[in-house]
């Protein structure tokens, strides 16, 4: 089978799904037109389609000639609330809201390889169950989760997950994957000092919030660098520190908000417990008091060793040795696909989208562009996937 020909035969219809869904981006669970297009595709081919599967969530599924295993492949739908800064003529037509994380491709590529599989469906074994997910950005509640308590991974039950993200750095085509650790866990906290306000020209009268948060900031640091193995990876970022409303007052309050990065569970919770006891002797030293909360986002995302070998093997076959990247090591980011490994062996793949003549930007950027001329590797790969997992003995 020559899966590259039977995607360039769909390629035009990927190209054109692809910009009409990054001109009309909807944030997460607002998904609606998103979905609707999806699903009157899906139907187009003559699918059995389910709407509404964790709000927006639409969910194909392809049965092949013969009954056997069940593979899920999966993108997500969602867009970010950044104004586009590209000069496309298909760039958002919605002002704040743009595709700056490479969802339109993922959800045009696996609605190209359900054009594909469709065409061949009598050579699958089984089942292919496509996932098009809502609110992957809308952490910690990401969209993932409810679509897997909504029952996405059952009837028919799920074997296995492969997912397919963008990844702008990479040549355009390539395969880039890993085994094992892959993306951190995405915690956020929140700390809220209550000190006690005053005139500025009478410090000794209050507690002033604003040097509490600023010592705080300096002591947390200390729980990565003198409170955390060495040898596991973590990140403990405060992004957010606001208090004070005028000059000449001492604040009678202060927040700070931030983010924790892990990759270990242990680590994780070591992280949290530390967090609190700095917070506590710093709010203690200074007669103020605080309160921490602390929101447990996308856990870890580990790649099943056994299906990311798989995946290596057919983009292999594919690309030749050339077309597919092994990383070298894992990233801190996020990324809510982990809820899917963590009850099923699952495979989240990159697919590069670089551009020869540049620049380039990183997701989330205002400037994200990618080259289209990947797609048809995208839809090339899923493709084979589905269908040497399902044939395999």
């Amino acid at each position: 089978m020559d899966y590259i020909k039977l995607a360039q035969k769909y390629n035009d219809r990927v190209v054109e799904l692809r910009r009409d869904i990054h001109m009309h981006p909807e944030l997460s669970l607002e998904e609606f037109r998103t979905a609707e297009l999806v699903a009157k595709e899906l139907r187009a081919l003559g699918m059995e389609v389910h709407t509404g599967v964790g709000k927006t969530g639409v969910v194909g599924l392809l049965r092949g000639a013969k009954e056997g295993r069940t593979i899920a492949l999966r993108a997500d739908m969602d867009a970010l609330p950044i104004q586009e800064e590209n000069d496309l003529p298909f760039k958002s037509v919605y002002p704040g809201k743009m595709h700056a994380c490479g969802h339109d491709v993922h959800t045009a590529v696996l609605l190209g390889a359900a054009m594909a599989l469709t065409e061949i469906k009598d050579q699958l074994n089984g089942t292919v169950k496509l996932i098009f997910q809502p609110a992957e950005e809308n952490a910690p509640n990401g969209g993932a989760k409810q679509m897997i308590t909504e029952g996405v991974l059952e009837d028919p039950k799920v074997d296995a997950i492969v997912g397919l993200h963008i990844l702008p750095f990479v040549k355009s085509g390539v395969i880039s994957l890993k085994k094992g650790e892959l993306l951190a866990s995405a915690d956020q906290f929140e700390i809220r000092i209550t000190g006690r306000g005053c005139h500025a020209a009478s410090p000794h009268l209050g507690v002033d919030a604003v040097t509490v948060g600023a010592h705080l900031v300096t002591a947390l640091q200390s729980v990565v660098s003198r409170m955390t193995d060495p040898m596991e990876p973590a990140v403990l970022n405060v992004g957010v520190l606001e208090a004070g409303g005028r000059e000449n007052v001492l604040a009678q309050s202060a927040v700070l908000k931030g983010t924790c990065r892990v990759f270990n569970p242990k680590t994780r919770e070591n992280l949290k417990a530390r967090m609190q006891q700095v917070m506590e002797g710093v709010c203690a030293a200074f007669g103020a008091t605080g309160e921490f909360l602390y929101t447990y986002g996308y856990p870890p995302l580990l790649s099943d060793p056994e299906l990311t070998q798989f995946c290596s093997d057919a983009a292999t076959e594919l690309f030749g040795p050339d077309g597919v990247v092994m990383k070298p090591k894992p990233a801190m980011g996020g990324e809510d696909f982990a809820y899917y490994t963590e009850v099923i062996p699952g495979a989240f793949i990159s697919l590069g989208t670089g551009r020869a003549e540049g620049p380039n930007a990183p997701m989330h950027s205002p400037r994200l562009m990618v080259e289209e001329g990947s797609f048809v590797n995208g839809v090339s790969f899923m493709t084979k996937v589905a269908v040497d997992y399902l044939n395999r003995p």
